[in-house]
């Protein structure tokens, strides 16, 4: 997968890949795919970009990469088109190629949402309310930790610690 940078490939470099076209055994010039996606590619969404996404379940991700092209007016001075996929840039004019922008996102979420975490927060729910008490505080304190919400585990741990107590923490002497 990807490391959330933008990566500029410039000059030479966005020749990776190209055909050199060779007239008289001399390099005359580069014939290159301009597209890096097609639709036989996971996740295709225009010929410059990709995106895969599962929002669904526990584990939810989004891999996007898009090639965005840098100074489009210096490429159509410096190339030709061959055809709706593929350009032709002179031998004298590779080095000056403006080149483009991977812009890279790759999002990782884990969300648990498991039948046990809230069986533990009802459980934990029920038992504040016995002389079990701190146990359950503490089973529903951790089930909300592990479930991502961290705010309401903390109000848990420090309501819960002192309502829990109930009439015995109003005493007074």
């Amino acid at each position: 997968m990807g490391n959330n940078k933008d990566e500029t490939i410039t000059g030479l470099n966005t020749l990776f890949g190209s055909t050199p076209l060779i007239l008289n055994n001399k390099v005359a010039g580069y014939k290159f795919d301009t597209t890096p996606a097609s639709d036989a590619v996971a996740g295709y969404q225009n010929p410059n970009m990709v995106s895969v996404s599962d929002n669904e379940g526990s584990t939810r991700y989004n891999y996007s990469l898009l090639r965005d092209y840098n100074d489009l007016d210096t490429w159509n001075k410096l190339t030709q088109n061959i055809d709706e996929n593929s350009m032709y840039v002179p031998a004298e004019n590779a080095e000056q190629l403006p080149g483009w922008t991977n812009k890279d996102i790759d999002l990782y979420r884990h969300k648990s949402n498991s039948l046990g975490s809230k069986i533990a927060q009802g459980l934990g729910a029920v038992l504040s309310f016995t002389p079990l008490a701190p146990l359950g505080l503490a089973m529903s304190t951790l089930a909300s930790l592990q479930s991502g919400n961290h705010l309401g585990g903390i109000l848990s741990a420090i309501v819960g610690g002192s309502g829990g107590l109930g009439a015995a923490g109003n005493v007074r002497s």
